[in-house]
């Protein structure tokens, strides 16, 4: 298997195509009936598996009507974006990962 690191965006395009056709067929759903919870057309559930392009909304409706939410949260993590001025009074901006912080933290809340 290649690197994930030297794959292109159309080799991602068919790996997430392939996961999502084998949760679909775990969860023994036939592809209409996949179309319909995601209220997508079957043809978008075909190219998606094909790996052959769907739109955001189509790939995310289909990725909760799998059920697969963690897998969302993987890649959709919360940022915060500060603006702070520099000494020369330039207004600079920083994006910053909350999300991590605030799950370590429950985490170390949890094993308490």
């Amino acid at each position: 298997m290649e690197d994930s690191e030297d794959l292109t965006p159309a080799q991602y395009q068919k790996r997430i195509g392939a996961v999502l056709r084998a949760k679909r067929i775990e969860l023994n759903l036939q592809q209409a009936r996949l179309a319909a919870r995601a209220q997508i057309s079957v043809g978008a559930i075909k190219n998606i598996e094909a790996g052959s392009g769907a739109s955001l909304s189509s790939l995310l409706s289909v990725v909760c009507a799998l059920g697969m939410h963690s897998w969302l949260e993987q890649i959709a993590t919360e940022t915060n974006v500060t603006e702070r001025r520099n000494k020369e009074g330039v207004v600079r901006t920083r994006a910053h990962q909350g999300y991590k912080r605030k799950k370590y933290a429950q985490q170390a809340q949890d094993t308490a």
